[in-house]
């Protein structure tokens, strides 16, 4: 049932995401720049709560074993409660925008957005947004050390399928909301429907935490049994492979290093494709130049759906 929870907490942050990037592109411009603000600040407060909620997690797990699954209903709550504010706070951000957006002239004649704007705006959705995402990373090192506890031996395929069940949340939420809730219920009842997955996934984890003394006991029965069989192997393998702690900063470095560089990758690619393809076009020909293939299906269709082209 804990999975089944993560893969409900996973399906309504992906809905936030693409719904958030609707309507900050509805109030700032449906430009790249707008997109790439949103995505930025929800992958930074993801990152950032992740590495700081999981320090928090060991500490606590060291004082409190049995508070984590507690903690993280909480942390469910907390993102309900704060999206249902973000939800309330978005349809009157057009007056603020106006508010801190200036215009400069460019040396070809055009006006443009000036840096203090494009300021203004970041800090606008840091200040709307850093905090349930921060929540949001939190809850994966909450679980993972909830899970893990101290059997290091099984950790690993546990984290593997705990991460697995929440992408595959995020990407049915992602799926679902363009082409289902949002058609249907419209932006603002779409974000209701993604807060009230984060109070089904709050109310389960209370229920199981209730559960948890009996569960507790098996857990750890399991774990000793197991402890003992695998103590031998691994004093073994540690004695053949000595601990070379001046290799660890290096390896940490280039690991991390190699993470980050994979992660622009993937994240910065679709980014320019995506803000192409959301505001109309002024003619087909410009479609198919931002698609990079005249015979799109989904070009074609962007098209369509747009004013009459020239």
């Amino acid at each position: 049932m804990l999975y089944l929870l993560f893969f409900l907490s996973g399906f309504s942050g992906l809905i936030y995401q693409v719904v958030w990037v609707r309507v900050f592109g509805n109030v700032f411009g449906n430009t790249i720049y707008s997109a790439s603000l949103v995505v930025a600040v929800f992958l930074l407060g993801l990152g950032v709560g992740s590495y700081v909620v999981g320090a928090w997690s060991d500490r606590r797990y060291a004082a409190h074993p049995e508070s984590l699954l507690r903690a993280y209903g909480y942390f469910e709550l907390l993102i309900g409660a704060l999206a249902l504010g973000v939800s309330a706070l978005l349809p009157h951000l057009g007056q603020v925008s106006a508010l801190v957006s200036s215009y400069s002239r460019e040396a070809s004649g055009w006006y443009a957005l000036s840096t203090a704007s494009y300021l203004a705006r970041a800090g606008i959705i840091l200040v709307l947004l850093m905090p349930i995402t921060l929540l949001m990373g939190g809850t994966l090192t909450l679980l993972i050390r909830h899970l893990v506890r101290s059997d290091a031996a099984t950790g690993g395929w546990r984290i593997a399928v705990l991460y697995g069940v929440n992408t595959a949340g995020a990407a049915l939420g992602c799926f679902l909301t363009d082409f289902t809730l949002v058609p249907a219920a419209g932006l603002r009842d779409t974000q209701i429907i993604a807060v009230l997955f984060n109070f089904v996934a709050a109310a389960g984890a209370f229920y199981l935490d209730r559960l948890a003394p009996a569960a507790s006991l098996k857990s750890d029965t399991r774990t000793a049994r197991h402890a003992r069989r695998v103590r031998l192997p691994l004093a073994e393998a540690r004695s053949r492979q000595p601990d070379r702690p001046e290799q660890r900063p290096f390896a940490l470095a280039f690991t991390s290093l190699a993470l980050a560089m994979s992660g622009f990758a993937a994240i910065g690619s679709p980014l320019p494709r995506s803000a192409s393809r959301s505001r109309c076009p002024v003619s087909r020909r410009w479609v198919w130049r931002s698609c990079g293939s005249a015979t799109s299906p989904s070009c074609w269709a962007d098209s369509a759906r747009c004013s009459p082209c020239c």
